[in-house]
């Protein structure tokens, strides 16, 4: 790492291993590689398992039932008490990161730390990756999302539009419509259309099927962003009735899966004999998890309101949480676009070169929010690209052109 004694601090809730960490595993778990690209060359980065249950975390009573606003307390006092062991990083400037549910967990989160200027009085910036930002957004995009990629028939689509949506699918409450016996199974047989062997986390990415190892992310990920929303019921509590299938998996993550329940690994790692073994996602975190916002527009404007800046970046082959819809729910915000340009101005990837590789899409927004897209990438962009995605944070926390190489 460079620098770590002036670099500033990040927090990363989505996992050491797969995507950003300083190390990869290979070989069937029996090799540790360096990762190239990995956020802590320049940064110092705190990796938390988050909520409890999830990796080798626990709670102490063993009741992983927790909810929005207990993640969002709970992930608070850990940064308390981890700058209480370590404060000399209490100076530092202090991002928080994330992907996919982070778009919840981030914002909750900063809210509490816009709040706390005596223990964070260097909050700079917030960085969320494919985001779900709105519920009703991701619903609404994702139906002509799947029709302009030619996943489902015209025929589908146009009975939806016209039993369900007055003609118009574009501004339909798709969400609204799970209430809806008549409308329900048209829309569950839409998004059934998202199965393997279809990888709807990235369209362009072969699925690779397994019939063994760990539950794969996807499919709880999938579980835990597609739920309906009762309105009528006190502090937005959401029962998770949507009825359709979930993939099954397309990811392979067998050489994280074998490598962290290796008997030497676990020993190393001092983890208690007690733990189960370590899966990718938690079941059981996920299926008793209790989701109460279905938007974060307010969290979104308080954090921007106390001068912190956020780097809102998509993906643009995911359709779980698409790119869309982090455009739509940042033009329903009351912001300033900063520029003449009718279109996004593309950012690039080793911008000093020749033929420089455009990278993604740019707007900016005043306040400080920037919004980026990364051509190719699906719902993990630091996996998908780490190239790109490891200049972007780098040009995000630094306050440089997007396109600029990051220091070698």
């Amino acid at each position: 790492m460079r620098s770590p004694e002036t670099a500033p601090l990040l927090l990363w809730l989505n996992g050491l291993i797969e995507e950003l960490g300083p190390f990869k595993i290979t070989d069937f778990g029996n090799s540790v590689e360096i990762n190239s690209w990995s956020w802590n060359t320049y940064f110092n980065v705190l990796f938390l398992e988050s909520p409890a249950g999830v990796g080798f975390s626990y709670a102490l009573d063993g009741n992983v039932t927790i909810d929005d606003f207990a993640v969002a307390e709970q992930n608070y006092q850990a940064l308390l008490d981890f700058l209480r062991r370590f404060p000399e990083l209490a100076a530092r400037d202090f991002y928080i990161t994330g992907e996919s549910y982070a778009g919840v967990y981030l914002p909750t989160l900063g809210v509490k730390i816009v709040n706390d200027k005596a223990n964070f009085p260097n909050f700079k910036g917030m960085a969320i990756g494919n985001g779900v930002l709105s519920f009703t957004l991701n619903y609404q995009t994702m139906v002509p999302l799947y029709y302009y990629h030619g996943i489902v028939r015209d025929e589908l689509y146009q009975r939806l539009s016209s039993t369900c949506c007055d003609g118009n699918i574009e501004t339909c409450d798709i969400l609204g419509l799970f209430n809806n016996l008549t409308c329900k199974p048209i829309i569950s047989e839409l998004y059934d259309a998202a199965n393997p062997p279809l990888n709807s986390y990235n369209l362009y990415e072969t699925c690779y099927l397994s019939d063994s190892g760990p539950t794969d992310k996807l499919s709880v990920i999938k579980r835990g962003i597609f739920h309906d929303f009762h309105r009528d019921k006190p502090k937005r509590n959401i029962k998770k009735n949507v009825q359709f299938d979930t993939p099954t998996g397309c990811i392979q993550v067998n050489n994280t899966y074998i490598y962290m329940n290796r008997q030497d690994v676990r020993k190393a790692l001092n983890i208690p004999a007690s733990l189960p073994i370590w899966t990718d996602c938690n079941d059981e975190v996920t299926n008793s998890y209790g989701f109460r916002y279905a938007n974060m527009t307010k969290q979104i404007e308080e954090i921007s309101a106390a001068g912190v800046r956020m780097l809102i970046y998509h993906g643009d082959v995911d359709t779980v949480c698409n790119h869309v819809m982090g455009a739509k729910f940042l033009t329903s915000l009351d912001k300033t676009i900063i520029g003449p340009e009718m279109v996004n101005q593309p950012w690039t990837y080793n911008g000093a070169a020749k033929y420089a590789d455009v990278a993604g899409f740019q707007l900016k927004y005043d306040g400080g929010i920037d919004y980026l897209t990364v051509r190719g990438s699906g719902h993990f962009v630091p996996k998908d690209r780490p190239r790109e995605a490891l200049q972007m944070i780098y040009n995000f926390v630094n306050q440089r052109d997007y396109s600029m190489p990051v220091p070698q």
